[in-house]
């Protein structure tokens, strides 16, 4: 009998050893009186500290904790929050307000501050009505019932270091025209859904991708200290945004995907609503263009008394590699023209001296230009995405081996040295 107590007795203490350390992340679930509001709220309701919504299905609840904390459970387990549980106010609720927003506010006495808003104030519209609704994925949206039930924002848009993306989970923009989701591949991809479904960033965290990477990617993780990581089956880092400043009291760090279908890393008071700064976009970062294939065998600028406008990639076994879109953009130049592929031939003409090549329009106004391939894998007006095979290399044009030459244009006419921008970690 004593063994079994004793049994009993350790299991009670690592419930609640469990518990405790769940309820410092998502912060003390336990309130009175707690009431459903049922699946939607109009602009002008409040949810008070207790009080929540419960999905048509029942599987899911959105809470407005008393320690400040706004938490979705599904299933009970809390899969989304606000990361706002903190001890600078006495009390808490959260209101869809008739302007459109959805703000959460601390309150001590008499006074009240935002501390958390979904940042969708439309104004006060003579009949729009706006909608605060949580459907049976656990999803939260916030709908203009005026505009046919147009979707104006959704929580799954922002993450912070309380929410991972495992296989399967997806961000959606507040517009719902652009998703990213974690792939069951390792890979993490935002994708244009406006019309057809088409690709337009990716990671490029699938074992098949590169012959340095032997794992895929797992888990993507908005960490406390800045930095956008995904993590593989170990636990170990095989991409990041480099945004590491540190963790600072007071704030928290947010992914954010935006309505134009871009990934932005924002710095956020945890006291008061708002954004301060923006610490990295996933359009400002370059895949390298010969993954696994890093030699560079001439520089950008002066060479022989003449202007070298790109950096020449070569090293032995280099021909026939995959050529890869660097950024996402529009092919707007194509050369094809080039039949043999052998060393340096003055009179061949072919290309302009540059052989056969790929130009990328891409969508921050920037351009690349791929020179000396060997095949091209697209054509004018396509559009590709980061990491997607357009070419390979070769040695044709003005050539003495096979190499890429790569040009990177901060504009539509002037080039600068590829190598003063900066590439994802792990794309070499």
């Amino acid at each position: 009998m004593t063994k079994i107590k004793n049994n009993k007795l350790l299991s009670l203490i690592i419930a609640f050893v469990v518990l405790f350390s769940f309820f410092s992340v998502f912060g003390n679930a336990t309130v009175n009186a707690a009431s459903s509001l049922g699946s939607v709220i109009d602009g002008g309701k409040v949810i008070s500290a207790g009080n929540y919504l419960l999905s048509p299905n029942g599987n899911c609840k959105a809470v407005m904790q008393g320690d400040g904390n706004f938490v979705i459970y599904k299933s009970g387990k809390a899969i989304w929050c606000s990361a706002t549980n903190t001890s600078a106010f006495s009390s808490y609720f959260a209101t869809m307000q008739t302007d459109g927003n959805f703000v959460i506010y601390g309150q001590n006495g008499s006074s009240k501050t935002a501390v958390w808003a979904s940042q969708t104030c439309k104004g006060a519209v003579s009949g729009y009505k706006y909608q605060l609704r949580l459907n049976d994925s656990g999803r939260l949206d916030i709908i203009n019932t005026k505009n046919s039930s147009a979707l104006i924002w959704n929580n799954t848009s922002q993450i912070s270091y309380h929410n991972n993306l495992n296989a399967g989970d997806t961000m959606l923009s507040p517009n719902g025209k652009y998703k990213a989701q974690m792939q069951s591949d390792g890979n993490f991809v935002i994708y244009d859904i406006s019309t057809s479904v088409k690709p337009i960033w990716n990671s490029r965290t699938f074992v098949s991708d590169s012959p340095l990477r032997a794992t895929k990617g797992v888990t993507v993780k908005m960490q406390q200290d800045g930095n956008l990581v995904i993590y593989d089956s170990a636990n170990k880092a095989i991409w990041y945004s480099k945004t590491a400043v540190g963790a600072q009291s007071g704030y928290v760090y947010k992914l954010i995907l935006t309505d134009n279908g871009k990934l932005e890393i924002r710095k956020c008071n945890q006291n008061k609503y708002g954004f301060l700064n923006t610490l990295w976009t996933n359009d400002k970062l370059y895949d390298w263009p010969v993954p696994g294939y890093t030699n560079i065998t001439s520089s950008y600028g002066l060479r022989n008394g003449t202007m070298h406008n790109g950096i020449d990639i070569s090293s032995s076994g280099i021909s026939g590699k995959p050529i890869i879109a660097v950024k996402a953009g529009k092919v707007i130049e194509v050369c094809t023209s080039c039949t043999h592929n052998y060393g340096k031939n003055y009179s061949c003409g072919c290309g302009g001296g540059y052989g056969n090549y790929v130009v990328i329009q891409h969508d921050d106004g920037t351009k690349t230009r791929y020179a000396h391939c060997s095949t091209i894998n697209v054509s004018v007006n396509q559009y590709v995405y980061n990491g997607q095979n357009i070419a390979t290399v070769g040695s044709t044009g003005h050539s003495t081996g096979a190499h890429l030459h790569f040009e990177v244009y901060s504009n539509s006419t002037t080039r600068i040295d590829p190598l003063s921008v900066s590439y994802t970690v792990n794309s070499k």
